[in-house]
């Protein structure tokens, strides 16, 4: 390895596995964390389809699941808003009836204060008079219009009652009713006005007017209306309702008001009663107000709306012209009503849900489809593909995927590793051919990157080292074959080349020492000194040579010392003793000659003695 990049990643690797961050798995080093929660679903040995499946079924899960709790949220909104669409429909209802009740409580008021007979009684504050105008009023009222009990109240211009039409004339009492806000804003503007107010007839609802006679301000004229007509309405509708004012309201109000903390009581600790006991009495209103007692009406005030099993309570709060508390409006209706468009609004999230169901399936087996075909498949047929290369060693197998997309692109990679593979086993065959040929001087030469590049520079270097060895070796043969055994040769290779070459350097050395010694020995066996002998053997053929040259040295030393002794003994005229050693080829020759010259001499001497 020699790239500092993967060098680098190595030594990081070596490291994590030191500290035992990463476990071995499958002939992969992988993070321990990411293994454990891989391992924690099964990811670990999960296929790409069973990963793709289980992710895909996860994330349904969680977007339904989102989805779900997105509906019920919204469900929890729909009841919101369809309670506050469903109350709104209620206090339009009670506005429209209230301003109904103010407009024509203020027309009848101005019309009975114009008559000319009440301004008249009014100025003077003759109740009798009074008494008789407005019985006649009265009885015409009856007589052309719904109202039935026309409840008039006349004050002065300093606030005082004087005259109640509900009453009878002994009964009339001239009150002081100054500390009422409303008559104060009479006086102080002089011009009609609704005022809403709880008096000795309960909850009223009354629409005032001045009484002017000459210009001058003599009081005002209370037209007074109770809210029964609005609970028979409502009636029409199925829909209950009850006035209730706070017990607190009434006992802070004049002695007038206080009567009323004593009305039906419509909670349990009484602190809320009926605004009036004739128009909310339990015959007309008592379901409603045994429905109330058994909530908690200080939620249905808070919240202004109230859902229980059986009904649907809306209230509304009434304040007074100080912008004091009096009570509340309380419509009551049966919870099917409610249930019903309840029912419809969640309908509408319950469709919009099924309708995200039905589109989150459609477009997940869109893509799983999409995935099978565009991915799964065509990276099983690449998988295959690879497994069929690698178990039969066929390079020659190619992923064929049509397109551009990172999976083609892949399995193009792949088909150009495996080509590269093939071009270097082809060049790496190549090269061992002609290695194996004994041409040396083949190089590869393609342009081999990373670790092809680095088998192409080896394959190259051995190629030079054995050419480089054998050049050597050549050389080295040829100065043996020309005997020329003292030529100095440089080694500059490595490992078993500079082994076979110095085993041939030595060889080489070793025939040199031995020549040298022969060809001193037979130095001195030409100059006649045959005595010298070679002392350093070799191996081999060369031991024997250089023993068979000592035994020649010897025979031939042996030989002439014979001849010589011979001769000294013919000099000295012994000729009885010839050369006995046994010789072969000339050596016996020059023997059977020396023994013939003394044969031949004896003889001669024989004769010559003789004569």
């Amino acid at each position: 390895m020699t790239d500092p990049k993967k060098i680098q990643r190595s030594e990081k690797l070596y490291q994590n596995i030191n500290n035992d961050h990463v476990v071995f798995f499958n002939g992969e080093w992988v993070g321990k964390t990411k293994h454990k929660i891989q391992a924690l679903f099964g990811l670990h040995k999960a296929s790409l389809n069973q990963k793709i499946i289980s992710i895909t079924a996860g994330l349904s899960i969680i977007i339904l699941g989102s989805a779900f709790l997105y509906s019920e949220m919204e469900k929890t909104k729909i009841e919101q808003q369809t309670a506050e669409t469903y109350i709104q429909t209620f206090a339009e209802s009670l506005d429209s009836q209230m301003i109904k009740k103010s407009q024509l409580g203020i027309t009848n008021a101005i019309g009975i204060s114009s008559s000319d007979a009440v301004q008249k009684a009014a100025s003077n504050m003759d109740q009798k008079a009074l008494h008789q105008a407005l019985s006649k009023i009265s009885a015409n009222y009856k007589a052309m219009t719904p109202f039935k009990n026309i409840k008039l109240h006349f004050t002065d211009e300093n606030q005082k009652s004087y005259f109640k039409s509900w009453k009878p004339l002994e009964k009339q009492k001239i009150s002081d009713l100054s500390n009422r806000a409303y008559l104060k804003t009479l006086a102080k503007e002089q011009k009609p006005e609704i005022a809403l107010a709880v008096s000795s007839v309960g909850f009223n609802i009354k629409a005032i007017v001045p009484i002017f006679v000459d210009g001058r301000f003599e009081g005002g004229i209370e037209f007074i209306q109770g809210v029964g007509s609005i609970r028979r309405d409502l009636a029409e509708q199925n829909r209950q309702y009850l006035l209730a004012i706070s017990t607190d309201y009434a006992l802070a109000g004049d002695k007038f008001r206080q009567k009323n903390a004593n009305n039906l009581p419509i909670s349990n600790d009484k602190k809320w009663v009926v605004g009036n006991n004739k128009q909310f009495s339990m015959d007309v209103s008592g379901k409603q107000i045994e429905a109330l007692r058994n909530i908690d009406l200080n939620t249905l005030f808070k919240n202004r709306y109230l859902v229980t099993d059986n009904y649907f309570h809306y209230a509304k709060p009434i304040h007074d012209s100080s912008d004091k508390l009096i009570g509340y409006h309380i419509i009551t209706t049966d919870i099917g009503e409610y249930n019903a468009l309840l029912a419809k609004q969640f309908s509408i999230a319950d469709n919009a849900f099924i309708e995200v169901l039905l589109v989150l399936v459609t477009f997940l087996t869109l893509i799983l489809v999409l995935l099978w075909f565009m991915v799964i498949k065509p990276v099983r047929q690449a998988k295959n593909t690879m497994e069929e290369s690698v178990n039969n060693s066929d390079l020659f197998a190619r992923v064929h995927i049509y397109g551009n997309d990172e999976i083609a692109q892949m399995a193009k990679a792949y088909n150009r590793q495996s080509m590269l593979a093939q071009v270097s086993n082809a060049e790496v065959s190549s090269a061992m051919e002609e290695i194996l040929a004994g041409r040396l001087n083949y190089e590869i030469k393609f342009p081999f990157q990373s670790d092809y590049g680095i088998l192409k520079n080896r394959i190259n270097e051995t190629s030079h080292s054995l050419k480089t060895t054998f050049e050597t070796i050549g050389e080295v043969m040829h100065d043996l074959q020309n005997g020329d055994f003292n030529k100095q040769h440089k080694n500059e290779l490595n490992g078993e080349y500079a082994q076979v070459v110095d085993d041939c350097l030595a060889a080489m050395h070793s025939l040199s020492s031995a020549f040298s010694e022969i060809n001193q020995v037979m130095n001195f066996a030409a100059r006649g000194k045959l005595d010298e002998r070679i002392q350093n053997f070799a191996a081999g053929d060369i031991r024997k040579l250089q023993e068979t040259l000592n035994q020649t040295l010897s025979h031939i030393d042996e030989g002439f010392k014979d001849i010589v002794d011979a001769a000294q003994r013919i000099a000295q005229g012994d000729l009885t003793q010839p050369i006995a050693h046994e010789y072969e080829f000339t050596m016996d020759e020059a023997k059977q000659a020396i023994n013939e010259s003394m044969s031949s001499l004896t003889t001669t001497l024989s004769q010559v003695t003789e004569i």
